[in-house]
């Protein structure tokens, strides 16, 4: 299991279009945490844009699984 938290990525210096495309090239889907009951929500990589963006805050940062190609 791996996170997505788009402020530490955003702070390193990678830009959101530059990190969701290292996604895209290593991973076909993604399922991120849903609830904290430990649902997960299945994605393709093309729909973390929205995902991201929402969640810029320091203190969001979202469980996600990547399903490699």
């Amino acid at each position: 299991m791996n996170e997505l938290w788009p402020y530490g990525i955003l702070r390193s210096g990678m830009s959101r279009d530059d990190y969701l495309d290292v996604l895209r090239s290593v991973f076909a889907r993604i399922a991120v945490a849903e609830d904290p009951e430990g649902g997960f929500l299945e994605l393709d990589p093309a729909a973390l844009a929205s995902l991201f963006d929402a969640n810029t805050k320091p203190e969001r940062a979202l469980a996600m699984i990547g399903i490699p190609r």
